[in-house]
This record gives C-alpha cells, sequence and structure tokens, in this order.
C-alpha cells in the first residue's frame, strides 16, 4: 500500500480508537463501517484497507444494505445519528 493508504488506514483507525478500544467485540464493524465513508461501500476496498476479513466485511455490508446505510452511490449513516 501507498503512503496515501497508509494515511487512511492511520487515520480510520484512530477514528475507532476514539469510539472502540481494542479487543472490543465491535471494534471490526465499527472499522468497516468507519472505512466505507472513505473508501466507499466496496467490500474489496473495504477489506483491503482495514485487514478485516472479507467474509466480516460481507456480513456487514449485507447489514448496511439492508438498511439503505450503504446504496450503489454511497454511504450515510445520517438517519442512524439522527
Amino acid at each position: 500500500m501507498g503512503k496515501i493508504d497508509d494515511a487512511v488506514r492511520k487515520e480510520i483507525a484512530r477514528i475507532a480508537d476514539s469510539w472502540v478500544s481494542i479487543g472490543d467485540p465491535s471494534r471490526d464493524a465499527s472499522l468497516i463501517m468507519i472505512a466505507a465513508l472513505f473508501v466507499g461501500p466496496d467490500v474489496g476496498a473495504v477489506a483491503a484497507i482495514t485487514g478485516c476479513p472479507i467474509e466480516i466485511v460481507n456480513v456487514v455490508a449485507t447489514r448496511m444494505r439492508a438498511s439503505a446505510m450503504w446504496t450503489e452511490t454511497g454511504v450515510d449513516y445520517a438517519d442512524w445519528f439522527a
């Protein structure tokens, strides 16, 4: 990965650290949801930037799409935080 990918990966981890600690069972889901804000709702890209297993990313992606938070046009968590 290049310098930009490393910077994005560090930023994703920094944001996740402010919400969940390392070892928290929800950490992977947090990393995946945050990463999608940076790289879009692309399972392969999210798995690559987070290092999360693609199987876990697929599970989260399925749920995010079912809730309409991930769409073909991007990511929208506004309703979740409202």
